[in-house]
């Protein structure tokens, strides 16, 4: 009886798949995208809180109309309350942008009263 085992370690092809030349002109374009985003920082974040409101809009209202297509499956109450709500926050969104954006650059160090204080919710700070 051989004892002697014979161990083989098992080989792995681990080859890149060729790219394509689409890929380079993909990359290519998201680079000059993020750049200008990084130049034209607040015109960005207008352009992305638009989108997140067209996005809040249009998901709140798949989300009702799948409630009431799947009603079967439990749940249809709270599917429907909650694609009502993000069909009203997309609505809000897309009717204030201007503030959203000056809610989301808040957290970039200009501080979270100074919008709320122009609406009379918090007191302005004294200099």
């Amino acid at each position: 009886m051989d004892t002697k085992a014979t161990h083989q370690t098992p080989t792995v092809d681990v080859t890149a798949p060729r790219a394509s030349g689409w890929m380079l002109v993909l990359g290519t374009v998201l680079v000059v995208l993020g750049a200008f985003a990084t130049t034209l920082s607040v015109a960005a974040t207008l352009v992305s809180v638009l989108f997140v409101g067209w996005l809040l809009l249009f998901a709140g209202a798949m989300e009702a109309a799948y409630a009431f297509r799947k009603a079967k499956r439990g749940g249809l109450v709270l599917h429907v309350v909650n694609g009502m709500l993000s069909v009203f926050a997309g609505f809000l969104v897309l009717m204030y942008p201007a503030d959203v954006r000056r809610l989301v650059l808040a957290d970039a160090g200009h501080g979270v009263a100074p919008p709320l204080a122009r609406h009379g919710t918090v007191a302005p700070e004294r200099p």
